[in-house]
């Protein structure tokens, strides 16, 4: 009686019985021009917490700040960080294998025809002795009734289960390959962010040395106009001739030019370093920093044994050699047997132990499940040279990384010594081409020196100026290169460059 009440819950909840449970009640319009983020459900919130960018900065952008709005609006950034989740559902998958697995079935079956047995009334049946005669007795048979064998209308219900004992290691070394995947994740999350630090230090030290250039064209256009009206009244006072001044105006009309092109070069870099940062590239933002040269420590030959502590190139790399290792286990696992748990419970509506009667009942059923290949056409031994191959390329491929990673952290060392001796050089050549500028001004007021050598000393002294901020900026580059280079780069790590 009790599967009788219980049972037919049982199959509705299988079947899906919607229409017979009460409607939901109705929930108040939604404006969806401005829906609110407490509104949505947990994983609707993340991902529209993930698709609203950070509000734009306010106030001067320093070089820090440029690194933190990186790290958190550039969409490529968050693309590598979404990896994470995509792991993580890996890891859960992967640990499935070794977890118990529930079903629940239904079903209903409509016959159009059964199998029935007519009634049939008592007779006499006569007796007979061992010798085959009639004793003349006779048994009464007592009447049958009409019944069938099957019923129009079917119902069954069953709760499966299936649990994997031994599966020859493919479930924990799945489980291994997803859990070094997601570390693997993470270091590629790493080398990504040390990769976008390293364009915000470029895009930031761009401005700042288009900003150079802008100073050195104004300086060289402010000297050409006070050269120009110097000129002008010494051809009043009969002290210069008309060539003397056209050849000024035409130098003020050159170095008004270059002003334009520093200007236009500086608003491109702005556009550039804003775009980079994942913000509309015509933003009025202040950017705050000058190009000052202050050395760094340079490290010697342990620099190399740094970076393969630290890159995370490397690092996932090795977690990439791990999961092959894995591989084998499974391709391996593929040759053994497997032994599953199965069982299940059920109801039936008539049930077919039945006979005649067509009553429900219960029943149950467990057993031990043994699969093993005999011969799969050696399939396993191909698999298993492939895989084996590819952790030796994964082996070879990092022994090539390793080298490479010692020849740039070797080229990044004389790189960095290379331009600290060119800023000493340039500076030397800044200070003699003002010197010299000076000079040829003070012959020219004397008249003991022409214009040509106060142009020429004026066009040595911007040209010095622009070597010097791209000396400075080639040391800052070169010591931010070698940061990444020994895998140690991190958000303002050269902070003390900007004032």
């Amino acid at each position: 009686m009790r599967g009788r009440v219980l049972a037919p819950a049982l199959l509705c909840l299988a079947l899906g019985c919607a229409a017979s449970l009460p409607e939901a009640t109705t929930t108040p319009p939604v404006d969806l021009a401005a829906p609110s983020v407490a509104s949505l459900s947990g994983e609707a919130q993340g991902e529209a917490r993930e698709a609203t960018p950070p509000a734009l900065p306010t106030g001067p952008l320093t070089l820090e700040r440029a690194v933190e709005i990186a790290l958190e609006r550039n969409h490529g950034l968050v693309m590598a960080r979404q990896e994470r989740e995509i792991a993580d559902g890996q890891v859960i998958e992967a640990r499935s294998a070794a977890l118990p697995t529930i079903g629940l079935r239904g079903s209903y079956m409509r016959m159009d025809r059964v199998t029935t047995f007519p009634a049939s009334p008592s007779y006499d049946l006569p007796v007979f002795d061992a010798g085959g005669l009639p004793t003349g007795d006779y048994i009464t048979m007592p009447a049958t009734p009409a019944f069938q064998l099957s019923a129009y209308d079917n119902y069954a219900a069953v709760l499966t289960l299936q649990q994997p004992v031994y599966l020859g290691g493919r479930a924990l070394a799945a489980r291994r390959i997803a859990t070094t995947r997601r570390a693997a994740v993470e270091d590629q999350v790493a080398a990504a962010e040390q990769g976008m630090v390293l364009g915000v230090y470029k895009g930031f030290y761009d401005v700042l040395l288009a900003g150079e250039d802008v100073k050195a064209a104004e300086e060289a256009l402010d000297f050409s106009r006070k050269h120009a009206e110097d000129v002008a009244r010494r051809l009043q006072q009969g002290m210069a001739t008309r060539f003397e001044l056209t050849r000024a105006e035409v130098r003020r009309e050159m170095s008004e030019t270059g002003a334009i092109v520093a200007r236009n070069a500086k608003a491109q870099a702005r556009a550039s370093l804003f775009t980079l940062l994942g913000m509309s590239p015509d933003v009025d933002v202040e950017i705050v920093g000058a190009l000052e040269f202050e050395p760094v420590n340079e490290p010697g030959p342990e620099a190399a044994r740094t970076a393969l502590a630290k890159r995370p190139d490397l690092a996932a790399h090795d977690k990439f050699l791990a999961i092959q290792r894995e591989s084998i286990t499974i391709a391996r696992a593929d040759g053994l047997p497997t032994v599953l748990v199965t069982g299940e419970a059920g109801w039936e509506d008539p049930s077919q132990m039945s006979f005649g009667d067509l009553k429900d009942d219960t029943y149950w059923r467990a057993g031990l499940v043994l699969n093993m290949t005999l011969f799969d056409g050696l399939r396993i031994k191909g698999r298993l040279r492939q895989e084996r191959a590819r952790l030796a390329q994964l082996a070879t491929g990092r022994a090539q990384l390793v080298d490479r990673i010692k020849l740039e952290v070797e080229q990044a060392r004389l790189a960095l010594a290379n331009a600290r001796k060119a800023v000493a050089s340039q500076a030397k050549a800044l200070e003699q081409a003002r010197e010299a500028r000076a000079l040829a001004q003070a012959a020219y007021d004397q008249g003991v020196g022409t214009q040509l050598d106060v142009l020429g000393a004026q066009l040595g002294v911007t040209e010095a100026r622009r070597g010097h901020a791209r000396s400075v900026y080639g040391y800052v580059m070169a010591s931010v290169a070698l940061q990444q280079a020994m895998g140690t780069l991190r958000p303002a790590a050269r902070e003390g460059n900007v004032r």
